[in-house]
């Protein structure tokens, strides 16, 4: 290309220089001069060559990272595990998947449980005593609140393939030595005859982990920051994850919410960011739904699309369950981050550019609903990647 041949006649042009001048600076008799030139003529031609020659080999090794980062090695490898209609127990762990021998990621999972009991998922990484991950099985796998069962769905991340069960996500959980999954029914049952469940899980072994455009380091962790069932007064504020002491990035929001009267005052609410020991926050959207990809409340309704979705809304019980996928928009820190969210908001969420204004803005703040005294029953999965 361009660039490769001006840099090719500038390396000779400089060659030539050091050659030539030294020479130049002397006496020389003609016979000697006319055999430095067919001498220099000949140098020159063989750093041609040369240069052509390591041309060539940059364009081997180029070659040769390209195909390293698109063909799996000879060590990485697939892994599999099945369960069919395994006993499950009201509070008591059942082994699903162990694996010990390698590092890796899972890259697939599917559940299903007669009736779409409440049953939980238990990730213990690198030989955890408390699981990095504890989710329930419907709201950590579809991100689909208050157990909605909806016709089936899916993206390319998360969906669910029947009306009973086939809840599946295909998220990274990375760990580098090893990995233990547990079930444990969330319910209360008689366990004669016990209840049944049905488990896929597959992965990579020794394979590169990108997420969301980045190569994450060896020994990165996807963590799950969850509150369930928080009662949240007006106007408070809520920490939905706290990371301290590392890196990573902000994966995925899941919410599920319901307000104390049949209002959606409680979405006004403006999502907030702290980054790497700032003090004034970072605002992500200008509304809980904006937040969402929606608007208006989700007024067009249930939705689910590849990095945002509304998995339920029930106006008349003021309840709403949403998603919201960073892949294409990282959310990155160096230190440390907060995801704040408010229980409705007041005029301390942006209105005017910059913000916070120097001086009085010359424009009316928004009008912001009367607040009634509308209190938020919580629950948020987080998902964060660590190092």
């Amino acid at each position: 290309n361009m660039k490769v041949s001006f840099n090719k006649v500038f390396v000779l042009l400089a060659l030539l220089l050091l050659i030539v001048l030294p020479s130049a600076c002397q006496d020389v008799p003609k016979e000697e001069e006319e055999e430095e030139e067919e001498t220099l003529l000949e140098r020159v031609g063989a750093l041609l060559e040369r240069v052509e020659t390591l041309e060539s080999e940059v364009a081997s090794l180029r070659r040769q990272v390209r195909e390293s980062s698109t063909v799996a090695s000879t060590s990485t490898r697939t892994f599999s595990s099945v369960l069919k209609s395994h006993p499950i127990y009201s509070g008591v762990e059942t082994l699903c998947f162990e694996k010990n021998d390698t590092a890796g990621f899972v890259t697939h999972l599917w559940v299903t449980i007669g009736d779409d009991l409440p049953m939980r998922l238990r990730f213990y990484i690198d030989g955890e005593s408390e699981p990095s991950i504890d989710m329930d099985v419907i709201l950590g796998l579809t991100s689909a609140g208050f157990n909605d069962r909806s016709n089936p769905w899916g993206t390319t991340l998360m969906g669910k393939g029947a009306h009973s069960g086939a809840n599946f996500n295909t998220m990274r959980i990375p760990f580098s030595q090893s990995i233990r999954i547990t079930a444990v029914l969330d319910v209360v049952v008689p366990d004669f005859p016990p209840e049944t469940f049905f488990f896929i899980v597959h992965g990579l072994e020794n394979a590169p982990l990108q997420v969301a455009g980045f190569s994450l380091p060896v020994g990165a962790r996807l963590r799950l920051h969850r509150l369930e069932n928080q009662l949240v007064r007006p106007l408070d504020y809520v920490t939905l994850a706290n990371v301290t002491a590392h890196a990573g990035l902000l994966y995925q929001t899941t919410m599920q919410m319901q307000g104390s009267i049949e209002q959606y005052l409680y979405l006004e609410a403006c999502m907030r960011v702290y980054i790497d020991g700032a003090t004034t926050p970072m605002f992500l959207s200008s509304g809980t739904e904006d937040y969402f990809n929606s608007a208006m409340y989700f007024d067009g309704g249930e939705f689910r699309l590849p990095n945002s979705g509304c998995t339920h809304k029930n106006e008349s019980l003021a309840q709403v369950s949403a998603y919201r996928v960073h892949d294409r928009d990282p959310v990155l820190f160096h230190q440390d981050l907060a995801l704040v969210w408010r229980n409705s908001e007041d005029l301390a969420c942006p209105f005017t550019f910059p913000w916070p204004p120097s001086s009085i803005p010359d424009v009316k703040p928004p009008k912001i609903p009367p607040h009634l005294p509308v209190f938020v029953n919580l629950t948020s999965y987080v998902w964060v990647y660590e190092w």
